[in-house]
Protein backbone atom coordinates (compact mmCIF):
# COMPACT_ATOMS: atom_id res chain seq x y z
CA UNK A 1 0.00 0.00 0.00
CA UNK A 2 3.04 2.27 1.00
CA UNK A 3 4.35 1.74 -2.70
CA UNK A 4 7.05 -0.43 -2.05
CA UNK A 5 5.45 -3.75 -4.17
CA UNK A 6 8.78 -5.65 -4.20
CA UNK A 7 10.20 -5.27 -0.73
CA UNK A 8 5.98 -6.24 0.26
CA UNK A 9 6.28 -9.49 -2.47
CA UNK A 10 9.53 -10.37 -0.79
CA UNK A 11 8.01 -10.25 2.78
CA UNK A 12 5.23 -12.20 1.67
CA UNK A 13 7.50 -15.08 0.40
CA UNK A 14 9.72 -15.20 3.89
CA UNK A 15 6.43 -14.98 5.65
CA UNK A 16 5.34 -18.56 4.54
CA UNK A 17 8.59 -19.82 3.90
CA UNK A 18 9.10 -19.32 7.76
CA UNK A 19 5.55 -20.62 8.14
CA UNK A 20 6.58 -24.26 6.48
CA UNK A 21 9.63 -24.22 8.23
CA UNK A 22 8.20 -24.36 11.91
CA UNK A 23 5.33 -26.43 10.81
CA UNK A 24 2.63 -24.94 13.03
CA UNK A 25 -0.39 -25.33 11.18
CA UNK A 26 -2.37 -22.18 12.60
CA UNK A 27 1.13 -20.06 11.26
CA UNK A 28 1.29 -21.74 8.23
CA UNK A 29 -2.62 -20.70 7.42
CA UNK A 30 -2.50 -17.10 8.58
CA UNK A 31 0.79 -16.74 6.30
CA UNK A 32 -0.96 -18.05 3.47
CA UNK A 33 -4.21 -16.36 3.56
CA UNK A 34 -2.27 -12.98 4.33
CA UNK A 35 -0.04 -13.56 1.47
CA UNK A 36 -3.39 -14.69 -0.63
CA UNK A 37 -5.02 -11.23 0.39
CA UNK A 38 -1.77 -9.22 -0.80
CA UNK A 39 -1.50 -11.00 -3.79
CA UNK A 40 -5.10 -10.17 -5.35
CA UNK A 41 -4.61 -6.35 -3.86
CA UNK A 42 -1.43 -6.28 -6.21
CA UNK A 43 -3.75 -8.27 -9.20
CA UNK A 44 -0.75 -11.37 -8.74
CA UNK A 45 -3.52 -13.46 -9.02
CA UNK A 46 -1.79 -16.40 -9.87
CA UNK A 47 0.33 -16.11 -6.95
CA UNK A 48 -3.01 -15.94 -4.82
CA UNK A 49 -4.22 -18.98 -6.19
CA UNK A 50 -1.03 -20.72 -5.33
CA UNK A 51 -1.64 -20.12 -1.35
CA UNK A 52 -5.18 -21.13 -1.51
CA UNK A 53 -4.35 -24.44 -3.60
CA UNK A 54 -2.57 -24.78 -0.22
CA UNK A 55 -4.77 -22.68 2.58
CA UNK A 56 -8.02 -23.98 1.75
CA UNK A 57 -7.17 -28.07 2.51
CA UNK A 58 -5.28 -27.07 5.28
CA UNK A 59 -7.62 -25.13 6.66
CA UNK A 60 -10.24 -27.62 6.43
CA UNK A 61 -8.57 -30.16 7.75
CA UNK A 62 -7.71 -28.25 11.07
CA UNK A 63 -11.11 -26.79 11.36
CA UNK A 64 -9.56 -23.69 11.30
CA UNK A 65 -13.21 -22.37 10.03
CA UNK A 66 -12.29 -18.50 10.05
CA UNK A 67 -9.40 -19.03 7.87
CA UNK A 68 -11.70 -21.47 5.21
CA UNK A 69 -14.48 -18.11 4.92
CA UNK A 70 -11.13 -16.41 4.46
CA UNK A 71 -9.73 -18.04 1.75
CA UNK A 72 -13.41 -18.76 0.14
CA UNK A 73 -13.44 -15.12 0.07
CA UNK A 74 -9.92 -14.30 -1.25
CA UNK A 75 -10.99 -17.18 -4.23
CA UNK A 76 -13.37 -15.02 -4.77
CA UNK A 77 -11.83 -12.02 -5.33
CA UNK A 78 -9.05 -14.12 -7.57
CA UNK A 79 -12.10 -15.74 -9.94
CA UNK A 80 -13.39 -11.57 -10.46
CA UNK A 81 -10.10 -10.63 -11.00
CA UNK A 82 -9.26 -13.31 -14.05
CA UNK A 83 -12.94 -12.26 -15.63
CA UNK A 84 -14.71 -15.09 -13.96
CA UNK A 85 -17.23 -12.34 -12.77
CA UNK A 86 -20.34 -14.84 -12.08
CA UNK A 87 -18.82 -17.12 -10.20
CA UNK A 88 -16.72 -15.01 -8.09
CA UNK A 89 -19.42 -12.85 -7.08
CA UNK A 90 -21.20 -15.92 -5.83
CA UNK A 91 -18.07 -16.76 -4.00
CA UNK A 92 -17.84 -13.42 -2.70
CA UNK A 93 -21.71 -12.79 -1.84
CA UNK A 94 -21.54 -16.39 0.04
CA UNK A 95 -18.03 -15.86 1.82
CA UNK A 96 -19.19 -12.41 3.32
CA UNK A 97 -22.53 -14.10 4.61
CA UNK A 98 -20.59 -17.20 6.18
CA UNK A 99 -17.75 -14.50 7.76
CA UNK A 100 -20.59 -12.18 8.98
CA UNK A 101 -22.59 -15.12 10.27
CA UNK A 102 -19.84 -15.91 12.38
CA UNK A 103 -19.29 -12.88 14.26
CA UNK A 104 -16.95 -11.51 12.31
CA UNK A 105 -16.78 -7.48 11.13
CA UNK A 106 -12.80 -7.33 10.10
CA UNK A 107 -11.61 -6.58 7.19
CA UNK A 108 -14.68 -6.30 5.34
CA UNK A 109 -14.55 -3.34 3.60
CA UNK A 110 -12.06 -4.87 1.09
CA UNK A 111 -14.08 -7.74 -0.18
CA UNK A 112 -17.08 -5.70 -0.49
CA UNK A 113 -15.51 -3.14 -2.39
CA UNK A 114 -14.12 -6.37 -4.80
CA UNK A 115 -18.04 -7.35 -5.33
CA UNK A 116 -19.16 -4.28 -6.24
CA UNK A 117 -16.61 -3.97 -8.72
CA UNK A 118 -17.52 -7.25 -10.07
CA UNK A 119 -20.77 -6.50 -10.11
CA UNK A 120 -19.60 -3.37 -12.17
CA UNK A 121 -18.06 -5.50 -14.61
CA UNK A 122 -21.01 -7.97 -14.96
CA UNK A 123 -22.97 -4.72 -16.30
CA UNK A 124 -24.73 -4.75 -12.40
CA UNK A 125 -23.32 -1.23 -11.53
CA UNK A 126 -26.34 -0.18 -9.54
CA UNK A 127 -26.35 -3.33 -7.62
CA UNK A 128 -22.52 -2.33 -7.01
CA UNK A 129 -23.12 1.18 -5.75
CA UNK A 130 -25.72 -0.17 -2.97
CA UNK A 131 -22.79 -2.96 -2.06
CA UNK A 132 -19.85 0.21 -1.82
CA UNK A 133 -22.73 2.08 0.40
CA UNK A 134 -22.21 -0.89 2.60
CA UNK A 135 -18.70 -0.41 2.85
CA UNK A 136 -18.75 2.84 3.67
CA UNK A 137 -20.76 2.12 6.44
CA UNK A 138 -18.84 -0.31 7.50
CA UNK A 139 -15.74 2.23 7.61
CA UNK A 140 -17.56 4.73 9.51
CA UNK A 141 -19.06 2.58 12.29
CA UNK A 142 -15.37 0.43 12.57
CA UNK A 143 -13.37 2.75 11.77
CA UNK A 144 -11.23 0.64 9.57
CA UNK A 145 -10.31 2.85 6.84
CA UNK A 146 -8.02 0.73 4.98
CA UNK A 147 -9.67 0.35 1.96
CA UNK A 148 -11.49 3.21 1.99
CA UNK A 149 -9.86 5.33 -0.84
CA UNK A 150 -10.18 2.00 -2.74
CA UNK A 151 -14.56 1.97 -2.53
CA UNK A 152 -14.30 4.99 -3.43
CA UNK A 153 -12.34 5.25 -6.53
CA UNK A 154 -14.58 2.10 -6.90
CA UNK A 155 -17.78 3.96 -6.68
CA UNK A 156 -16.20 6.69 -9.32
CA UNK A 157 -15.87 3.50 -11.76
CA UNK A 158 -19.40 2.71 -11.04
CA UNK A 159 -21.27 6.17 -11.51
CA UNK A 160 -19.07 6.59 -14.76
CA UNK A 161 -21.00 3.26 -16.12
CA UNK A 162 -24.65 3.53 -14.30
CA UNK A 163 -24.49 7.69 -15.11
CA UNK A 164 -23.85 9.50 -18.70
CA UNK A 165 -22.90 12.33 -16.16
CA UNK A 166 -19.22 12.83 -15.02
CA UNK A 167 -18.90 15.46 -12.47
CA UNK A 168 -20.09 12.66 -9.37
CA UNK A 169 -17.35 10.42 -10.57
CA UNK A 170 -15.02 12.98 -10.77
CA UNK A 171 -15.17 14.38 -6.99
CA UNK A 172 -15.43 10.25 -5.65
CA UNK A 173 -11.61 9.86 -7.56
CA UNK A 174 -10.59 13.37 -5.66
CA UNK A 175 -12.06 11.92 -2.44
CA UNK A 176 -10.07 8.49 -3.13
CA UNK A 177 -7.09 10.71 -3.91
CA UNK A 178 -7.19 12.78 -0.58
CA UNK A 179 -7.59 9.71 1.15
CA UNK A 180 -4.43 7.68 -0.28
CA UNK A 181 -2.71 11.09 -0.06
CA UNK A 182 -3.34 10.87 4.04
CA UNK A 183 -2.57 8.00 4.53
CA UNK A 184 0.69 7.51 2.32
CA UNK A 185 -1.10 4.91 0.30
CA UNK A 186 0.95 5.43 -3.06
CA UNK A 187 0.07 2.32 -4.48
CA UNK A 188 -3.71 3.14 -4.03
CA UNK A 189 -2.96 6.45 -5.24
CA UNK A 190 -1.66 5.51 -8.49
CA UNK A 191 -4.51 3.31 -8.82
CA UNK A 192 -6.90 6.46 -8.61
CA UNK A 193 -4.51 8.46 -10.40
CA UNK A 194 -4.88 6.09 -13.48
CA UNK A 195 -8.76 6.43 -13.30
CA UNK A 196 -8.75 10.03 -13.04
CA UNK A 197 -6.24 10.40 -15.73
CA UNK A 198 -8.76 7.83 -18.42
CA UNK A 199 -11.57 10.45 -17.52
CA UNK A 200 -9.43 13.25 -18.40
CA UNK A 201 -8.19 11.84 -21.24
CA UNK A 202 -11.78 11.41 -22.31
CA UNK A 203 -12.77 14.66 -21.92
CA UNK A 204 -9.48 16.14 -23.61
CA UNK A 205 -7.78 17.42 -20.74
CA UNK A 206 -4.62 15.08 -21.69
CA UNK A 207 -1.96 17.97 -20.36
CA UNK A 208 -3.81 17.91 -16.72
CA UNK A 209 -4.02 13.45 -16.95
CA UNK A 210 -0.23 13.40 -18.24
CA UNK A 211 1.05 15.60 -15.04
CA UNK A 212 -1.21 13.54 -12.34
CA UNK A 213 -0.12 10.57 -13.19
CA UNK A 214 3.50 11.78 -14.36
CA UNK A 215 3.48 12.88 -10.97
CA UNK A 216 2.57 9.63 -8.85
CA UNK A 217 4.54 7.36 -11.57
CA UNK A 218 7.44 9.24 -10.84
CA UNK A 219 7.42 8.47 -7.36
CA UNK A 220 7.68 4.45 -7.28
CA UNK A 221 11.63 3.52 -6.98
CA UNK A 222 10.63 -0.65 -7.59
CA UNK A 223 8.07 -2.62 -8.67
CA UNK A 224 7.64 -1.90 -12.29
CA UNK A 225 7.27 -5.40 -13.77
CA UNK A 226 3.84 -5.51 -11.04
CA UNK A 227 0.41 -4.77 -12.89
CA UNK A 228 -0.23 -1.51 -11.45
CA UNK A 229 3.08 0.40 -12.79
CA UNK A 230 2.83 -1.79 -16.03
CA UNK A 231 -0.44 0.02 -16.67
CA UNK A 232 0.49 3.43 -15.57
CA UNK A 233 3.56 3.19 -18.08
CA UNK A 234 1.47 2.16 -21.27
CA UNK A 235 -1.13 4.82 -20.32
CA UNK A 236 1.47 7.83 -19.95
CA UNK A 237 3.15 6.47 -23.37
CA UNK A 238 -0.50 6.57 -24.59
CA UNK A 239 -1.16 10.33 -23.24
CA UNK A 240 2.41 11.62 -24.31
Amino acid sequence: MLGYPERGYNHIQLAIDIAREVEHPFTQAMALATGAFSYCRVRETQEATECLDTLLPLAEEQNFNMWVVNGSLVRGIAWTQSGFEDIGIQALIQGLSDYQSMGSEVSRAYPLASLAYAQGSACQAKQGLSILEQGLAHVDKSGERFGEAGIYRIKGDLLLLSDPGEGEAEDCYHRSLDIAKQQNAKSWELRTSMRLSYLWQKQGRIQEAKELLAGIYGWFTEGFDKPDLVDAKALLEELA
